[in-house]
This record gives C-alpha cells, structure tokens and sequence, in this order.
C-alpha cells in the first residue's frame, strides 16, 4: 500500500486478532474464520506487502491471497465461509493460495492487481509471476487475505519502506469531566477522582455527559490499595447522574441492575492494576463495549444498546484514585446516538401478551427451540430472536452447531442471556 500506515480493516474473521493499530493479524485457533481485509479499496498497481512473522507448520496452506468487491463493512454480520473452493467461486471474490515456498518467515510478501486485472506476487521486491485469474478493476476492490493456520501472524508494512516499524497513531487525549454525583466515600477535582477513607465502600463517579460513538475513553490508575486485589468496576447506564442522590447508590454495583434504568455492569472486574496503569474502552456504532489494558488490542466484553444516551461509571473501592480522559479519532462520531443504529427493541423480541398465542417466531413465551426442557432465556445478536435456552443458544453459537439462528439463518455474533421478571 502506498499510505504511510496501512492497515487491515476493522472488520474480520472471528479467529483473527488484529494488534498494534490494526497493522498486525494473528490467527488465534483454526476453527472457524481467518479473513481479514484492507482497510480502503486498492487502486491498480497499488501494492500490499505483507511480513510473515510467525508461522504454524501443521498445515500445507498458510495464506490465500486476492480482492473482494465487497466492503468490507457491509459483511460485518455475514462474513463467507472460509472454504477455500467455496471463495474461488463467489461472486466479487477472486482469491488464490500462495505456495509453502513463499510463506517464509520475516520474508516480504507483494501482491497486486494490474490496470487489466492480471493479479501478480512476489518476494522481497522481486517479481516472481501471477494466478490465472483476472479482477474487475471498474470496480472498488479491497485485499484479501486468508490465514489459513493457527498462530500464524500477518504484519502489513509500508511498501516504499518495507523494514520501517509503524509508528503507532498519536492521539490528543483531553481531560474527561466527572460528575458532581458520586459516592460518599469520593473527592471529586475535575476529572480527577480520589478514595476518600480506606475503611468506607461507596466509591462511585459518573462521567458529567454521556459517551460519544468510538469515544476512546481511557482512564489511568494513580494509585492502589496496599494489600489487597487492586479492582475496578465500570459499566454504562442511561441513568442521568443528575437524578441520583448519593443515597440512591447501593455498596455493591451490581445492585444497580435493580434499578428501572438501563444499567450494564461489567460482570468480572477488571483487576489486578498498578499505579500508574491504563484501562481503555469505547463503544462502536453496533454496540460492542471494547476494553483493553495499557495499550493492547481492545477485546468486546458486551454489547450495550447504543441508541441511548449512556454515561460511564467507575467504581473505585479497592484504588487509591483515577485520572479520566477521553478522545475521538473520527470527528464523524462525535454524537452521542447514532441515527442508524438498531434499537434495542429491534434486537430483543417482545413478549407476546398472550402466551396461548406463541409461536415459534415468538417462543420467548414457551421452550428451547433445540432441547424442549428449559426456557427459551437467550437472544440471538445481531437478529434477537430468542428461541433457544441460554446452554443451547451457546452450543449453536460456538460448539456443535451451524453458528447461525436455527429460524432467519443469520450469523450469530454473540448470545445475550435474558432475565425475566
């Protein structure tokens, strides 16, 4: 690529983890999907060099390699199955497998498409020849890459520099405000919070205004309890801290999903810290809360309803202190809904007021689709019909069955457990 810092594109396989700024992929396992994308169309002779850092020798196909005229941000839900043959005859795909002989590791991969559609590769800014088949260069193309075997790793690299190491995005974080509503046990200065008696819990904080869409939000630790487990509690609610009274917070944070509010806590704390350490999360346009530590790659932890105005809280008990910040990458999302994202009524059916007249497009009402004992207890993301138990929603998803809702066919991206009143 000819971009300074290119890199792969936000979309990708589920087997695939993408780290330093997007610029490295890792296949993680071999189960299910290796793809991963460039992150703009390729324009003719534009080229894609690619550093093998590691490579697994269990299989005989490492990469395949190709275009797409699929956006990738259109496949977010629906990605295509990773079958080698079932690619090569897609309509818009036009993907090839690399020989072992030029997977080598620490060595530079080139491909690209020609002005008329020939595709060519090469190693180490030697040309060494191209596949058979011709792309549609009318049309916006974006690389294709398959990571065939596990533990194999995939760096993009600047093709003018090849051996030049990315440097990483440099972002302007601002202070982010905390509100005045907090735990009794809190000194609030600005965006700064502070463990007022080592003793007393109640030590939670509220950002003043709600969360942007893609709002990196990072919040550093200043110091931590000696002795102890050193925890942080943080979760999202649609709850204005303005309507709360320090008396309306219980000791636990889990009792604030008793509240008629939305609340979402993040079930595991976050532990472990040292001073001086950095949490980080955001919330995408689809509703993935992702969080990381002290730089790494950010991991999805839950999905929350975006269509709401949603406030960060912080529960502080067992740190000494936090420091807030926050920034926006995309000046683009800097709103606080995003007018196109589903509601969390689109996702999660409603139940039908009449249980003699469910059916199974509305079984939440009655049982498991799959086992016929348990309740149907778990929504399906991103098509939210919830047919299954939670146990079977679980094995569908990830273990023995299709990965797809047994009623629509959609791709499942995560399954929600519902709890009943």
């Amino acid at each position: 690529m000819s971009q300074n810092l290119p890199r792969f594109h936000e979309v990708h396989g589920n087997d695939v983890m993408l780290y330093h700024d997007w610029t490295t992929a890792k296949r993680i396992n071999g189960k299910e999907n290796g793809l991963v994308f460039s992150s703009h169309p390729i324009k003719p002779n534009e080229k894609i060099s690619i550093k093998l850092i590691d490579i697994s020798e269990k299989l005989s196909d490492i990469l395949s390699i190709g275009f797409t005229s699929q956006d990738p941000s259109s496949l977010r839900y629906d990605l295509p199955k990773c079958d080698q043959k079932e690619l090569k005859h897609k309509p818009g795909y036009w993907i090839c497998s690399l020989s072992k002989d030029y997977c080598v590791k620490n060595k530079i991969l080139f491909f690209y498409a020609t002005a008329s559609g020939n595709i060519c590769y090469g190693m180490d800014g030697v040309e060494k020849g191209s596949f058979d088949k011709k792309v549609d260069t009318e049309i916006p193309l974006w690389a294709l890459i398959n990571i065939w075997s596990s533990q194999t790793t995939v760096q993009l690299v600047n093709e003018l520099n090849p051996h030049s190491k990315h440097k990483p995005i440099r972002v302007r974080l601002t202070p982010m405000m905390l509100h005045q509503t907090r735990g009794r046990n809190v000194k609030l200065t600005r965006n700064l919070a502070h463990k007022v008696d080592k003793r007393l819990s109640t030590c939670y904080t509220f950002t003043s205004r709600p969360l942007y869409i893609n709002e990196h939000v990072v919040v550093k630790i200043l110091d931590v309890e000696q002795g102890q487990k050193s925890t942080l509690r943080l979760g999202v609610t649609s709850c204005d801290p303005a309507s709360l009274q320090q008396c309306d917070l219980p000791d636990s944070c889990d009792s604030f999903l008793d509240r008629e509010e939305y609340w979402v806590v993040i079930s595991d704390p976050l532990w472990n810290f040292k001073k001086k350490d950095e949490i980080s999360f955001l919330i995408t346009r689809e509703g993935e809360m992702k969080i990381g530590k002290n730089g790494s790659g950010l991991l999805k932890v839950v999905h929350v309803d975006q269509s709401l105005k949603l406030w960060a809280f912080f529960d502080i008990n067992t740190l000494q202190g936090i420091e807030v910040k926050s920034c926006v990458l995309n000046e683009l999302d800097r709103k606080i809904c995003s007018p196109s994202a589903p509601k969390w009524s689109d996702l999660v059916p409603v139940k039908p007021t009449d249980p003699s007249t469910a059916t199974i497009e509305n079984r939440e009402s009655s049982e498991c689709a799959i086992c016929y004992e348990n309740a149907a207890e778990a929504a399906l993301y991103p098509c939210g019909h919830m047919c299954m138990c939670y146990d079977c929603a679980r094995l569908q998803w990830r273990d023995k069955g299709t990965g797809r809702c047994p009623m629509c066919r959609a791709v499942i991206k995560d399954v929600i457990k519902i709890y009943k009143s």
